[in-house]
């Protein structure tokens, strides 16, 4: 499939979006978020405020390193937040991420815990 069809593809699932969305970037990069992505240049640009409440990005990284802090981080949630839709950053480590995979169900209760987790393992960053 080329670029367009998968573009064209993103851009009908962000547009079919509700309630909480949640993504996951790799925190390995300098700037986890690139307005250039198909994420940020096609999916985002179609969420429908409204339909979509709220944006989870979990930031993946081999250790904490700040990564909700990065200005690619505050100028998505800042876009998100323009358009009403609340976005929520939490870097995970791969450790955190390889237990929740292996302990529980998809979207289970060890998600839950790594967003209100209070432990230095867990940045939280809710830009509401």
């Amino acid at each position: 499939m080329c670029w367009m069809e998968r573009s064209g593809v993103s851009a009908m699932f962000a547009q079919h979006a509700s309630g909480t969305v949640t993504v996951m970037l790799n925190g390995q990069n300098e700037e986890p978020f690139s307005p250039n992505s198909v994420l940020g240049s096609v999916e985002i640009p179609n969420l429908q405020a409204g339909r979509v409440t709220k944006v989870n990005v979990y930031v993946i990284t081999d250790e904490n390193k700040g990564q909700c802090n990065k200005q690619s981080i505050k100028d998505l949630c800042s876009s998100l937040n323009e358009r009403q839709i609340r976005c929520f950053c939490c870097e995970v480590t791969k450790s955190q991420l390889k237990k929740c995979i292996a302990e529980n169900p998809p979207c289970g209760a060890c998600w839950a815990g790594l967003r209100d987790s209070k432990s230095n393992d867990t940045i939280r960053q809710d830009t509401t």
